[in-house]
């Protein structure tokens, strides 16, 4: 008994001696877990004072990023750092609000001798974190020089038509990427410095993280890929079937999708709303979703990639274009081989059953993108359907994934799309029928079916 009490007295004593109860600094080598953003890795200093604990990055980059107009506009990196958050001991743990690089989310973390493990609910860096004790590492953490180097070059080489990279929008955008990675210390510096200095210029769908496995490797699984949840869903109303997708990515997205086509079919209503506001885009879950709709075959458009535009200098004409044969499948994996070496890809639509004839009505707004205004696109051309909302992002590219220098990754813009009814979208957006707040979209679509509007 008596060995138990010295022992414990001993163990609070260096527990006390490491991390005191009233003050103390301590750094730590944090990896944020960041979903899109990947594996994210930054030295954390932690101060506590009382019952107070802040903890801040050890930014090179903060008043360069701060200065971008981006992140001016959403109050971005306040303060004197990039990442920064106050917490109070909330029984074992510390919890509290992250103050940097905006005021987004909860941080809830503990402090567990040699480690630390918490997580963030809201933010750029939202997930969950994992940190050990570090002493005096050197930084930068990586050759962030060589990362900004090596986006540069996949581009040159990869990017759907090189000429885009003679513009100013371009050079505006690798100036800034290319000064943040001279300063950057961490992760955060680079990741976040791009996320605030690019604004879709001069293209969208330009994406850089760090990876969690080689591009090869994850293009191996995506075609497995499940979203989760339930990214698409049918409901009625009054004789209306209302369907909801979220997402065009996913084999469950295609799944549902089809399930909700076969109950439309079942119970027969009037007509058929769907509703794609908010739908950033992704794949395959178009085909099905537009084919299910249309009563004729439909040629939507075609991708134009870095092959055609390094040996021509304008588009194809539509006899070119309507000369390739259409591409097929659901394969991403094939799609992203097929998109870096064919010159043209066309798109083609079969109608398939169960075929809905009734009158149709896609919701869309600023926040439908990618694939999804290919899709809105693809209605409004057949004929079978008519937009009702606010006129869509304008994002219509088609990325594929690279590896770049130190582990990190990129998507790089490889295909531009064109519709053959309405021309090019990335830049444009596609307009709706009926010009309505996004909000009172679903309630004007229900008005005009319930007038018999087809």
């Amino acid at each position: 008994m008596k060995r138990i009490l010295i022992l414990s007295i001993f163990l609070c004593l260096f527990s006390f001696t490491i991390y005191p109860q009233t003050g103390y600094t301590t750094e730590w080598l944090v990896t944020f877990d960041t979903g899109q953003s990947g594996p994210l890795q930054s030295v954390i200093v932690l101060e506590r004072d009382g019952a107070k604990v802040t903890g801040r990055s050890k930014s090179g980059s903060l008043k360069m990023i701060a200065a971008l107009p981006k992140a001016k506009a959403k109050n971005a990196a306040q303060g004197e750092d990039l990442f920064s958050f106050t917490a109070e001991p909330r029984g074992a743990d510390f919890g509290g609000k992250v103050t940097a690089p905006t005021a987004e989310g909860e941080i809830v973390f503990t402090i567990k001798g040699d480690s630390i493990e918490g997580s963030i609910s809201g933010g750029p860096l939202r997930g969950k974190f994992r940190g050990l004790p570090e002493d005096g590492r050197s930084l930068p953490l990586r050759n962030y020089r060589a990362v900004a180097e090596s986006l540069r070059s996949l581009c040159e080489r990869r990017v759907y038509d090189p000429r885009t990279l003679d513009g100013p929008g371009w050079r505006a955008l690798y100036g800034s990427i290319a000064a943040i990675a001279t300063s950057a210390n961490d992760d955060l510096d680079l990741v976040l410095g791009f996320r605030y200095a690019y604004e879709n210029k001069p293209f969208s769908h330009l994406v850089l993280s760090r990876g969690r496995a080689p591009a090869k490797a994850m293009i191996e699984q995506f075609d497995q890929m499940r979203v989760g949840g339930t990214p698409a869903s049918v409901r009625f109303e009054d004789g209306i079937a209302i369907l909801r997708v979220e997402t065009m990515i996913g084999l469950d997205t295609i799944e549902l999708i089809e399930k909700a086509y076969l109950e439309i079919a079942e119970k027969k209503p009037r007509a058929l709303i769907i509703d794609l506001r908010g739908n950033g885009g992704g794949a395959f879950a178009v085909k099905p979703l537009i084919e299910h709709v249309i009563d004729e075959p439909l040629d939507a458009g075609y991708f134009v990639t870095n092959p055609w535009y390094t040996s021509n200098d304008r588009t194809p004409t539509k006899e070119k274009v309507l000369s390739t044969a259409p591409w097929t499948g659901y394969s991403l994996k094939t799609w992203w081989a097929s998109i870096q070496t064919e010159p043209l890809i066309r798109l083609h639509f079969e109608p398939a059953e169960p075929n809905f004839d009734g009158p149709v009505f896609v919701l869309i707004d600023g926040r439908s993108a990618s694939a999804t205004e290919l899709a809105a696109d693809a209605f409004k051309a057949s004929g079978a359907a008519k937009l009702v909302g606010e006129k869509t992002a304008g994002e219509m590219l088609t990325q594929s994934p690279f590896d770049l220098a130190e582990g990190f990754q990129a998507f790089v813009p490889v295909g531009d799309y064109f519709s053959f009814e309405h021309g090019r979208i990335e830049g444009v957006g596609v307009e709706p029928d009926v010009d309505v707040d996004s909000k009172d979209a679903l309630a004007m679509a229900i008005e005009l079916s319930s007038a018999g509007q087809k």
